[in-house]
């Protein structure tokens, strides 16, 4: 009896030969032993945001972005060869867009008086290391994809880091003393940030852990992930007592929990389902309970209530004002204003970071990009994101594709309550992997239009008599 097509290959017998598959492996699909390293250091750096630790506790965010540069560099010396292709999927506008803008701003702003050249050169800097974790990230992300196995290995080590960074909205409770060593402004109010600098930024990281929990669900099959992900994003919620967070994290869930219904309806998706719809759901009573204080159980202060109240008039009454965009709207309003003063080129980098009239950035990252670098930086901004879009819906590979819309809701979000995503690393690293991904993920084969074919006309036929004449 012949053994089957798949059962001829025997596995190789002694060390040489399983050192020489190994090194063939490595050298193809796999990521290798130092990089692996090196993207685990970085991730707990990134996403548990430690250079902004650093900044808040020691001021040195500056040697931090050095530092980054240097884990980047090497990685990339090591992972050089995947770069280009990585990029070819919005990776190349990415890179183009933070090297335009911050020549052109710094450019201008060197010819302000009013700009301080110290820290046009810090945000240069830093919009340096950026350019280098996306860099980075994207060549990981191409790798990681086609290392199979190892590369979502690796995947659920930086989800395991995520959950730690999310879960560290509990140190404020667990050790109340956090928010004096980091000096946050808002803890006073009972609003947590955990590693972060202020609760928007946590509520991000918890929609994007979600986002990677999904990833790793739809590679390995495991729902707990996702499950997991979910919870902690929504525990990150709930001690921020931010509005970015809370509405977020419900729209990001679900979104992720429908894709992943998608493939297949069975008890162990419908599960993703219950588990969103059961936090969406908490959420909403808990909001609703607090801000009608019909829930005598609920011991909230008064800054807590607010903002809840404040949540509940945008999701049942549909109200978008000062109010409830906790004064967004006059900051978003300045912005535009100060935009006016220079539409083509914008005012420079740095100009947006203290506004004159409210002491604030505008917290919305397209009015910071067309206040410091006009119409010219604000199109290149946008193109990556509309091209990874377009390229989303051509993706065969169904976590790819569930991980780039995910990752698109997550930077949006960011984008209209932040003026920092540019030079948040949490956000370059996400981006990086996007790309990377993108380019490494099979597209679906176009579909062939069915063009009929020219028949050839067939002559009449001729109804002759058989036998005689018809009479």
């Amino acid at each position: 009896m012949q053994p089957a097509a798949h059962e001829t290959y025997q596995r190789p017998q002694g060390k040489r030969a399983i050192r020489r598959l190994a090194s063939s492996a490595t050298a193809t699909h796999g990521i290798g032993f130092l990089a692996s390293a090196v993207l685990i250091l970085l991730s707990i750096i990134l996403f548990c945001n430690l250079n902004g630790v650093a900044a808040m506790i020691w001021h040195i965010s500056r040697a931090f972005s050095i530092v980054i540069l240097a884990l980047c560099l090497v990685a990339l010396a090591m992972l050089a060869k995947y770069v280009p292709p990585s990029l070819r999927v919005g990776g190349w506008w990415l890179v183009v867009f933070y090297v335009f803008y911050t020549a052109l701003g710094a450019a201008v702003a060197f010819q302000s008086p009013f700009v301080e050249m110290g820290a046009v050169a810090s945000c240069a800097l830093s919009y340096a290391a950026s350019i280098a974790v996306i860099l980075t990230y994207s060549a990981y992300g191409y790798v990681l994809f086609r290392s199979g196995r190892a590369g979502v290995k690796l995947m659920q080590v930086v989800l395991i880091i995520c959950l730690i960074s999310t879960l560290s909205v509990l140190l404020g409770i667990v050790y109340p003393d956090w928010a004096y060593i980091t000096k946050s402004k808002v803890a006073v109010a009972g609003r947590q940030t955990g590693f972060f600098a202020n609760p928007n930024e946590l509520g991000i990281q918890g929609a994007l852990t979600i986002v990677i929990g999904t990833f790793v669900t739809m590679r390995t099959g495991k729902i707990m992930w996702f499950s997991v992900a979910v919870l902690c994003g929504g525990i990150a919620a709930f001690y921020s007592f931010s509005k970015t967070a809370i509405l977020m994290t419900m729209v990001v869930s679900v979104a992720m929990a429908f894709l992943i219904q998608r493939r297949g309806i069975n008890l162990r998706n419908a599960f993703a389902l219950i588990v969103s719809a059961f936090l969406v759901l908490a959420m909403i009573s808990f909001v609703r309970g607090a801000a009608m204080r019909s829930e005598s159980r609920i011991d909230l202060t008064s800054s807590q209530v607010r903002r809840l109240e404040q949540v509940y008039a945008l999701l049942f009454q549909g109200r978008v004002d000062e109010e409830t965009t906790t004064g967004r709207t006059l900051l978003f309003q300045e912005g535009l204003e100060m935009w006016k003063n220079s539409p083509l080129v914008g005012n420079g980098l740095t100009t947006m970071e203290r506004m004159p009239s409210a002491g604030l950035g505008p917290h919305n990252m397209y009015i910071k990009v067309l206040g410091e670098g006009g119409l010219l930086c604000l199109p290149l901004m946008l193109a990556p994101f509309v091209r990874l879009a377009m390229h989303a819906l051509k993706l065969a590979n169904a976590s790819v594709q569930a991980f780039m819309v995910g990752g698109l809701l997550v930077l949006n979000g960011a984008f209209m309550v932040s003026h920092n995503v540019l030079d948040d690393r949490n956000h370059n690293a996400l981006m990086g992997l996007m790309c990377g991904m993108a380019a490494a993920a099979p597209v679906r084969a176009p579909r062939r239009r069915l063009v009929p074919r020219s028949m050839p006309v067939q002559p009449a036929p001729s109804y002759r008599p058989v036998h005689g004449t018809v009479r």
